[in-house]
């Protein structure tokens, strides 16, 4: 227990310096960071800041061979195919359809009904292509940015929505850890069942 205790801990603080370090750089000026891993004893956080998230992001969608899970706020359609973000949802259908499991949870805000109306298209397009995608519960608020991709965790401040994979200054991590992965996998299967 103090070890899990441990690596969530360091997890928390280099999530903070990261954080803390963009700010002040890009208080001082635009920059674009590349995406760097750091390693501990037993775990692994990647910091992916601004537009570096999306490129890693449909990589290792590419790459996954067992589930995708995503519980997110806001998942935007776009016709546009060269978006990022359409670039992300064509990634999962392609992994849906070589048997990855995909599993999509968006936001159904009672107080949002353009976020809401927004997540419908992106799950109507899903469902189209065959993905496993819904809405949870409009009286909870899903606020998380949150995907898992078989042993690996990707939270932070990302939506998938263009202005956040292509404009926002947004920050997030990618986390490999089994114990951290345990963690936030029985987070989203409690959201999922909702």
């Amino acid at each position: 227990m103090k070890k899990i205790t441990r690596d969530i801990l360091i997890v928390a603080l280099i999530f903070l310096l990261g954080f803390l370090t963009a700010y002040y750089i890009y208080a001082l000026q635009e920059w674009n960071f590349p995406a760097v891993t750091v390693t501990g004893d037993t775990i692994k956080v990647t910091p992916l800041f601004d537009k570096n998230y999306a490129s890693v992001l449909i990589s290792e969608i590419n790459n996954a061979d067992k589930e995708i899970d995503i519980a997110m706020f806001e998942f935007k359609f776009y016709e546009n195919e060269k978006n990022k973000v359409r670039q992300v949802l064509d990634a999962l259908i392609n992994a849906s359809a070589r048997n990855v499991s995909v599993k999509i949870l968006l936001d159904a805000s009672d107080w949002s009904k353009e976020v809401t109306n927004e997540n419908k298209a992106t799950i109507s397009y899903l469902q189209e292509n065959g993905v496993n995608a819904k809405l949870d519960n409009p009286k909870r608020t899903l606020h998380a940015k949150l995907i898992i991709i078989d042993d690996k965790v990707f939270v932070g401040s990302h939506n998938l929505v263009f202005h956040a994979l292509e404009r926002n200054s947004e920050i997030s991590a990618m986390i490999e850890n089994s114990d951290v992965l345990q963690q936030y996998k029985s987070y989203f299967e409690w959201l999922w069942k909702g």
